[in-house]
């Protein structure tokens, strides 16, 4: 352990995460879909977690958003945690996979965002690790929550609210 006042990034581990979204959605199991909801998907440990998850509870969709601009990959027009979630399907032989849905945009905005409305009042589990203020910084982009809202209070009102609300 590492004493300090700034703490690394670190990646949920997806054994925990398959774990919470199997225990968490049991009470859905037979409903059509189940939608997870990752308000701050980060590195994809939850996803990794809820792909493996699938394989035995077929009716999972992932919802997640991330701000972060290191999580795009130019190139391919696309975030890099569809492309692993792509890989994933390639390679892991399992009798169900995922489906997934992901946002570029930081969890307060993720309301705003129109393809985001058809799953209004249909989040079945919502479950994330969205960083603590300033304690934990992904990036220095101007969309990530501490940069956005340099001030606690405007932070807590601008970026913590509206994330619990969605």
């Amino acid at each position: 352990f590492r004493g300090g006042i700034n703490v690394d990034a670190t990646n949920f581990s997806p054994f925990v995460a398959k774990w919470l979204w199997l225990t968490y959605s049991e009470p859905f199991k037979n409903d059509d879909e189940i939608n997870l909801l990752d308000t701050s998907y980060g590195w994809s440990g939850r996803l990794c977690g809820a792909l493996a998850a699938s394989s035995q509870r077929p009716n999972l969709k992932y919802i997640g958003t991330d701000p972060n601009p290191d999580l795009w990959i130019k190139e391919l027009s696309m975030t890099r945690a569809q492309y692993f979630a792509d890989h994933y399907e390639r390679c892991v032989s399992q009798p169900n996979y995922l489906d997934y849905d992901f946002f570029d945009c930081g969890s307060e905005d993720l309301h705003k965002q129109k393809r985001f409305r058809k799953y209004k009042n249909r989040i079945s589990v919502a479950f994330t690790s969205p960083q603590y203020w300033k304690t934990e910084l992904y990036s220095y982009d101007e969309r990530q929550s501490a940069i956005k809202f340099p001030e606690y209070a405007d932070w807590v009102k601008g970026y913590l609210e509206p994330t619990i609300h969605t």
